[in-house]
């Protein structure tokens, strides 16, 4: 007894349906290699980092550039603005999206006065920073900082920091628009071997 002929538009789908794993490896090519082309890119103070810019780079093409494998954090707090001796203040939200993998986290600002859906809300602060003892970012600040770097590194290039004398963890840049936050423990005396193990990029002030 013959078996019967395969159907035509079966065999006309077959290799169509063999490309599904080859696109699918594909496209995780790209993805690896765009985050790749962020752990190298050179940090800029007040600015960014590659195409990711402050106040212009939406949430939602943080996320079509990095993908969705983030966790996402809300927090609510309250800006206060004054002028002219008077002052008010305003509801908000701050928004994380942390991609631990690559030692990213993005922060988002939402105020209820001026409400925006959260995919078109703009970056305002880059941390870049280390996971324990690792470190995937692999670039460094235009003035050649990179995470891993010493307290002493740091203080010959960038000179004193705006901070009080209590803190002796961030050191901050605001007229740069640059901070580091530096591994060190309240109950350990400053060293200048202590460690760079987050920097954070913020709007110049």
């Amino acid at each position: 007894m013959s078996s019967a002929p395969f159907p035509q538009s079966l065999l006309s789908v077959m290799p169509l349906l063999s490309l599904i794993p080859l696109l699918g490896a594909c496209s995780e090519i790209t993805k690896i290699q765009t985050q790749n082309k962020y752990l190298h890119a050179t940090l800029k103070p007040g600015t960014g980092f590659g195409d990711i810019n402050l106040g212009s780079t939406s949430l939602r093409e943080i996320t079509a550039q990095l993908g969705r494998n983030y966790k996402r954090n809300v927090k609510g707090t309250s800006i206060s603005e004054c002028f002219e001796g008077f002052c008010k203040s305003t509801r908000a939200e701050t928004i994380t999206l942390n991609y631990k993998q690559q030692g990213f986290l993005f922060v988002f600002k939402q105020r209820y006065d001026q409400f925006r859906p959260e995919p078109a809300l703009p970056l305002q602060e880059i941390h870049v920073k280390c996971i324990k003892q690792d470190c995937p970012y692999q670039g460094k600040t235009e003035q050649g900082i990179r995470l891993g770097d010493t307290r002493k590194q740091l203080q010959e290039i960038y000179g004193n920091p705006k901070r009080s004398p209590t803190n002796t963890w961030e050191w901050s840049y605001p007229r740069k628009g640059i901070a580091f936050n530096i591994d060190h423990k309240y109950s350990e005396p400053i060293r200048d071997r202590d460690r760079i193990n987050t920097i954070i990029i913020s709007s110049k002030r």
